[in-house]
């Protein structure tokens, strides 16, 4: 028979698993050489009565990737066409199709089977939380029926009563708001003129303080103390200067994107009070990339184990790697790597590169899933990836460096003259030194406390609308606030 015909019937030898001919090559009409045809198989396959019968109920499903992978040069060849198959032998040319479309169903059922798993499962959860709502709902009405009968009951009754009570109770309510409102504003007014003073000129000073700090997350991350004092202040500020942009003459970064209660938790999770590991801090915490810590002494690993409520911890090294990052992931959850070298693994690459996809209906309600190798995880908020080395000076690639947030935690004097005081301390006198954590503690909660009261109140006030004598929340706040403000201060 042609060639073409006999191409055309290895094709379905492979795709029905028939043994071949040895391999032995012949001359190519059309230039080079091709494999010598199995047709001696091919003929006692069609002699089969039940050749036609077994292409119908073929398998498709059952292929596997190197039998299509053998039928890549065939499919490859320009003469492996319906077309040139009719030319050749009509009667074949459906074969032809069979095999070509066989090989791209295999391709197309690669991707599609993993969906239509998922979709599966997603529409049984539907199901079982349809049914669930239908019963909630119809026990909801019944118990909402009921209420509104007994509640029309009670109201009728007290409506008479509650009408003459109304009146006596707004003029006592209102004489004691103006009380209270007098009294407690009058104690804060003089402390907020002067933070409004000290806060029109902080707006005025905002762009270029906020452009300082935006050069000290995004560039210090990898430098000593000293190099990231010359780049904010020989570099940044003197091209701030330069431009013309006003900004505050003794900024510290540490105070103008971290407040003093935040450092004081820092600071009870283990972090040491220096400057230095302050800032490390503030870019660890303030990054939306990836971390990579130098951390030869190992005080910022202890810090986020301290700092982070979940934590995994791993390593390169380790055969489980993969499965605690697909759970990390999957979770929520922090994940640390320890003991990181100059080389990453590959399976780091696409979370580096943040080749996230959206997946608004994925399960659990995440929104974004990345692809480990060949399997699409589901990351849920609150995953955090912390890589920490104990290389006292690594050389990274750029690339690598560009994709991370580099911070180099490497103790400084004054961090390790506080730990090494601290280490006294506790041998010497443990009682002092569990009295001064007990007194950081308490500190570090007052000064919470004195936030969360005076961002209540300014909240209150900024969105209290109407009569503020009606506003009986407001007075609560204001009240609890002072109260709390003078017990706060007898503390400290």
């Amino acid at each position: 028979p042609p060639r073409l015909v006999r191409l055309i019937m290895d094709g379905v030898l492979i795709l029905s698993a028939t043994p071949l001919n040895s391999v032995e090559l012949e001359p190519d009409p059309a230039g080079g050489q091709v494999l010598v045809s199995s047709w001696a198989h091919a003929k006692q396959m069609v002699s089969d009565i039940n050749f036609l019968k077994k292409l119908r109920d073929f398998d498709k499903d059952g292929l596997n990737d190197e039998q299509c992978e053998l039928l890549v040069p065939y499919l490859r060849r320009q003469d492996f066409t319906q077309a040139r198959a009719e030319k050749s032998c009509g009667s074949i040319s459906g074969l032809c199709t069979w095999v070509r479309a066989l090989v791209k169903y295999h391709e197309m059922a690669k991707v599609v089977a993993p969906k239509r798993q998922r979709l599966m499962y997603a529409s049984a959860s539907l199901r079982r939380a349809e049914q669930k709502l239908k019963v909630a709902q119809a026990d909801l009405e019944a118990k909402q029926a009921e209420l509104d009968a007994l509640t029309a009951t009670y109201q009728a009754s007290l409506k008479e009563m509650q009408h003459l009570q109304d009146d006596a109770k707004a003029t006592r309510d209102k004489l004691h708001t103006v009380e209270t409102l007098i009294n407690g504003l009058e104690d804060e007014r003089d402390r907020w003129i002067q933070q409004s003073r000290l806060f029109d000129e902080q707006v005025g000073k905002l762009t270029g303080d906020v452009s300082m700090s935006c050069v000290f997350l995004s560039y210090c991350g990898p430098f000593n103390q000293e190099y990231r004092s010359i780049v904010l202040e020989d570099l940044c500020r003197a091209e701030l200067h330069k431009l013309g942009i006003p900004l505050t003459a003794d900024l510290r970064v540490i105070h103008f994107l971290a407040d003093a209660a935040t450092v004081g938790q820092w600071a009870l999770q283990g972090l040491p009070t220096d400057d230095l590991s302050v800032q490390n801090a503030i870019i660890v915490t303030n990054s939306a990339r990836s971390v990579l810590v130098i951390d030869p002494q190992g005080q910022a690993k202890r810090w986020i184990l301290s700092k982070e409520a979940e934590v995994l911890k791993t390593s390169f090294h380790l055969k489980t790697f993969r499965l605690s990052l697909e759970e990390a992931m999957q979770n929520g959850q922090a994940l640390l790597v320890e003991d990181v070298e100059h080389s990453f693994d590959p399976l780091l690459e696409p979370l580096l590169q943040k080749r996230f996809q959206d997946a608004p209906n994925a399960p659990g309600g995440t929104s974004q899933t990345i692809a480990i190798v060949d399997v699409d995880v589901d990351v849920v908020p609150g995953f955090r990836l912390y890589l920490n080395t104990k290389l006292a000076n690594p050389h990274y690639t750029p690339e690598q460096c560009a994709r991370l947030c580099v911070v180099d935690f490497t103790v400084t004097r004054q961090g390790l003259e506080d730990q090494l005081l601290e280490t006294v301390v506790l041998s010497e006198r443990a009682s002092l030194e569990e009295e001064r954590t007990h007194l950081l503690a308490e500190i570090q909660s007052c000064r919470q406390i004195m936030a969360a009261c005076e961002a209540k109140l300014l909240s209150k006030l900024s969105t209290a609308q109407g009569n503020l004598l009606e506003d009986s929340g407001l007075v609560d706040v204001l009240s609890d606030t002072k109260n709390t403000a003078r017990e706060v201060a007898e503390k400290l």
